[in-house]
């Protein structure tokens, strides 16, 4: 997931056709969490979300992985 959002947004500003032929940017914003072998998968989530919220508030357009504590 990590290496797939770098090599998209390495690509730089990405435009995409409407169906009434308006332009759209996209930009892509990802949050990532290292999973640590605990089982609780919602705690994994909340710091991949955060991840995502640290991302967009950097600038968007970017890739942020958050390791969980124990």
């Amino acid at each position: 997931m990590v290496d797939f959002g770098l090599r998209f947004n390495h690509k730089g500003r990405h435009y995409f056709k409407a169906a009434n032929g308006e332009d759209i940017a996209l930009s892509l914003s990802i949050g990532a969490a290292m999973f640590n072998g605990h089982p609780d998968y919602e705690r994994l989530i909340q710091i991949a979300d955060e991840a995502l919220y640290i991302a967009k508030r950097r600038g968007r357009n970017r890739v942020e992985l958050c390791k969980a504590s124990l």
